[in-house]
């Protein structure tokens, strides 16, 4: 077993470093103490404090500490912080450790604090304390909040919704309890204890554990019993049976086994008393895939659009943008001989019809009837384009061609994206076309489709490197499933045609994809941008306002304006260190995804930048309302499909599932999951059907009373924020 300590190194001297000390008898006896090596770089060591250690599946151990961040930062009134950074390192023998080059979680606003962590499911959870003592009389203000960050990979941390639990000063330490966890903390009386299931939400349980006692490590041995270090500031306050008792009971009674017969794979080891294995070698690091922008040195220009070209744009043979240029608008530089663009009225497109999809005669709607004849021939083009594997968006990529940056103003700012409302208007002029129904019956062959054709085409949009491209995918999407789910009801398909309609959904309505391409290009976007406003330097060789650059981006005479050629050379490098944070941690937030994080840690993450310098305030993007519609998107796919499968089981057996679990296996796993709960879907049968919902931002069952607008206005006396998606429910911005 290993427990580890902070300890100061030299007598007299206030600089900590991290020791560590075994016991092969559980924990009566102890060596001695010995320093932990933290090897950075070459041959470099770390000095560092405040130790967390978690076991990882390969048997190395990772060890999280903290460091004095190299650079304190201004706060949003003006005054300066000094910040703190959590740190990562790994080792085999508990006692030489590796840091992890590309970890590091800055708190800026906090000049210390302490980490816990514990592995859930897939996702490590580190808890972040201010502190890990009870207040002093001098600090009767200090912050209490804990912070909360996830990570996939145990590395690279997404912040979520803090812990905010009334006296709880610090979370120390979190075991195994049952089917959930227990975490010990350190609040004013001593050490007290809290339960919980996620790792989000926590309930403080009665009584002390230990009176008078801090910086609890709490670890479980062979024979079940549970063992806890901790600190005391008076040795007089705890003595050996006090420590046993706290180690071995909680009110009264230990906690339950762990897992099979107490054997939990996951370890539930404490961060600071944990018992590493020796066996296999080191797992080589992972490597990010997906490398940011380079980081200005405003001495010699970074080519961003070189960089952007060379990391975000394809190159495909087959590229479905040159097939789109050849007859969209918008799509390419010349417009050329391209067919004239028509005037499109159909059920989507001409801004006056208000009901649901449903079919449609051309008797009694001549206007669209007209409409779809004399676009017969661009949705025909259409057709075909989509169908091309691939898609980049190469438009005007060549700096020549943009002019140098002192004409045109920062280079990827100024890139001209295709206009997408013309792709736009073709997937619903091919939607309102399958629902056309000349002799009273809609053709399910030409509505399945049409359902392919903007599903391909979404699909390459959803390849493009912006955010723009992304959210006119997940909109193409969504008004696919719209006009699924309004097919069913419709009763546009057999009991044949039910399972290739559910066929056809599974194999063009894929997941979302990876939004690393687009947050890639953001960040390159905010460097470029910060590049052209001070560059070239000045004489000292230091990064300067270039005035005339700050009046073309700001595009103002007011205060703005004024701050930004306020900014002095490290104003200019906290910016840029600031973008970088910002965007590698919101790459992170939406990789994760919900449930572990909601679009309200998106927008806090972005609040904890946003004052950083006049330009993070000026072009820093507030993204929480783009994060919350793609999770509306995906739980409008699977739910969409889940219903199909509900008809289908349906029309298999004669009756409809009573539950979610019994849909055969063949129908996919994901689809039954809300992604904003990773819980099954509200559903529940009634003598009309089923009822299939989200429980969308508040993450809670609120009955299955459906909120039109979602979360953004719960037009309901429950004030529920549940999204029914079947049966399909009527509204005027069903369009």
């Amino acid at each position: 077993m290993l427990a580890l300590f902070d300890y100061y190194s030299r007598e007299g001297t206030k600089e900590t470093q991290i020791g560590a000390a075994a016991s092969e008898d559980d924990g009566r006896s102890w060596s001695s103490l010995k320093p932990i090596k933290l090897s950075h770089g070459k041959g470099a060591t770390l000095s560092a404090r405040h130790p967390a250690a978690l076991p990882l599946p390969d048997g190395r151990m990772r060890l999280y500490f903290t460091i004095d961040a190299a650079k304190s930062r201004p706060t949003g009134d003006g005054r300066t912080a000094h910040a703190c950074v959590v740190h990562s390192a790994v080792a085999r023998d508990g006692l030489r450790f590796r840091v992890e080059p590309d970890m590091g979680v800055r708190f800026q606003d906090l000049s210390d604090a302490k980490a816990a962590a514990i592995q859930i499911g897939p996702r490590t959870h580190l808890y972040v304390s201010p502190r890990s003592a009870p207040r002093s009389d001098s600090d009767e203000e200090a912050d209490d909040t804990v912070r909360h960050a996830v990570a996939r990979d145990g590395r690279r941390f997404a912040r979520v919704a803090p812990v905010e639990v009334e006296g709880v000063v610090a979370i120390d330490s979190i075991v195994r309890h049952g089917d959930g966890l227990r975490a010990y903390v350190t609040t004013d009386g001593g050490i007290r204890s809290m339960v919980g299931e996620d790792g989000a939400h926590w309930k403080l349980e009665p009584g002390i554990r230990v009176p008078h006692a801090s910086d609890a490590a709490v670890t479980r041995l062979k024979d079940g019993s549970f063992l806890m270090l901790y600190a005391t500031r008076d040795r007089e306050t705890a003595d050996a049976g006090q420590l046993v008792a706290a180690a071995e009971t909680s009110e009264g009674a230990p906690p339950p086994p762990v897992g099979d017969e107490g054997d939990d794979p996951d370890g539930g080891a404490s961060p600071a008393a944990v018992e590493p294995t020796d066996d296999g070698e080191p797992a080589a690091a992972e490597t990010d895939a997906f490398s940011f922008a380079p980081s200005p040195d405003f001495e010699s220009d970074v080519d961003y659009v070189h960089w952007y070209g060379e990391n975000l744009v394809e190159n495909p043979e087959d590229n479905a943008f040159d097939a789109y240029a050849e007859f969209m608008p918008g799509f390419g530089d010349d417009r050329g001989n391209k067919p004239p663009w028509p005037e499109f009225k159909d059920m989507f497109n001409d801004g006056t019809y208000e009901g649901p999809p449903g079919p449609w005669n051309p008797a009694d709607h001549p206007e669209w009837e007209t409409s779809a004849r004399d676009a017969k021939d661009l949705l025909a083009k259409f057709h075909e384009a989509v169908k091309l594997p691939a898609y980049a968006c190469r438009h005007k990529l060549d700096r020549d061609e943009m002019g140098p940056p002192d004409e045109s103003g920062p280079v990827l700012m100024t890139l001209l994206i295709p206009t997408l409302s013309p792709h736009r208007t073709l997937t619903k002029a091919t939607l309102a076309n399958a629902w056309r129904a000349e002799n009273g019956k809609v053709s399910p062959e030409r509505m399945t489709d049409a359902w392919e054709t903007v599903l391909r085409g979404a699909s390459h949009l959803a390849q493009g490197a912006t955010l723009i491209e992304s959210l006119v995918a997940m909109a193409e999407r969504s008004l696919v499933e719209l006009n699924a789910r309004w097919a069913l009801k419709s009763n546009v398909f057999d009991e044949h045609g039910l399972e290739t309609a559910l066929q056809t959904l599974r194999k063009y309505d894929q997941g979302l994809e990876d939004p690393i391409r687009w947050v890639r290009g953001e960040h390159a976007m905010a460097l470029d941008t910060t590049q052209y406003l001070f560059s070239p330097p000045g004489d000292d060789g230091q990064p300067t306002i270039n005035r005339e650059h700050a009046q073309r981006v700001a595009d103002t005479t007011g205060d703005v304006l004024d701050r930004l050629r306020e900014m002095g050379p490290e104003d200019v490098r906290t910016t840029v260190e600031a973008f970088n944070a910002h965007y590698r941690e919101l790459a992170e937030q939406w990789r994760i995804g919900y449930p572990d994080v909601r679009a309200s840690d998106v927008e806090a993450t972005a609040e904890s930048y946003l004052h950083t310098s006049p330009l993070t305030e000026l072009i820093l993007p507030a993204l929480g309302r783009a994060y919350k519609l793609r999770a509306r998107n995906e739980a409008s796919r699977r739910a969409t499909q889940l219903a199909y499968a509900a008809h289908v089981y349906r029309a298999r057996t004669g009756h409809w599932p009573r539950s979610l679990d019994e849909l055969p296996a063949e129908f996919g796993e994901i689809m039954r999951t809300d992604p904003f709960t990773g819980r099954p879907f509200g559903y529940r049968v009634s003598e009309d059907g089923p009822t299939i919902y989200s429980f969308s931002e508040n993450g809670v069952d609120d009955g299955g009373v459906h909120s039109p607008r979602w979360d953004d206005a719960t037009e309901n006396d429950s004030g529920s924020d549940d999204y029914v998606f079947w049966p399909p429910q009527e509204k005027p911005s069903d369009k």
